[in-house]
């Protein structure tokens, strides 16, 4: 598990991640949990200013320095590098030869069971490694949910 906090916009975000794999050991998905930390710490600091021997010196102190001041869209990047993986290794597991379409749809299916298509590019990405459009991604997706 990955934490670490960034400043964004003034706020201190606490950013955890957690990468799923299987009983293999291949990525099969991700967990990120992002927090804003900005209100509890307040009421931390407050906390302490009242009640006698809980001093503010005890609470957890991260130096200024040592908190990026970044945006959660560099945070994005390592999302799409695991769900470019995922989707790789997902279509890597069919032969060329086998690639039809119900195989297409069975696989978007697959993916979009597992949140792929939550992450903004995937469309596009599994376009391209299925060697279909972006339109055409986007009709099965709508078939595999139904709304055909």
């Amino acid at each position: 598990m990955t934490n670490f906090y960034y400043k964004h916009e003034g706020r201190l975000i606490r950013s955890s991640s957690m990468l799923i794999r299987d009983p293999s050991g291949h990525l099969v998905g991700a967990l990120c949990i992002n927090i804003d930390t900005t209100r509890i710490t307040t009421q931390m600091e407050a906390l302490s200013a009242m009640l006698p021997g809980i001093e503010a010196e005890h609470l957890p102190q991260i130096p200024d320095e040592e908190i990026p001041d970044i945006c959660p869209v560099d945070s994005n990047r390592t999302v799409m590098e695991i769900m470019t993986e995922l989707v790789d290794r997902i279509i890597s597991e069919v032969p060329e030869s086998q690639m039809n379409r119900d195989r297409r749809i069975e696989l978007i299916r697959f993916m979009d069971q597992r949140g792929v298509f939550l992450v903004k590019g995937a469309i596009e990405r599994v376009a391209e490694k299925l060697g279909i459009s972006k339109v055409t991604v986007y009709a099965y997706l709508d078939e595999v949910r139904g709304k055909r």
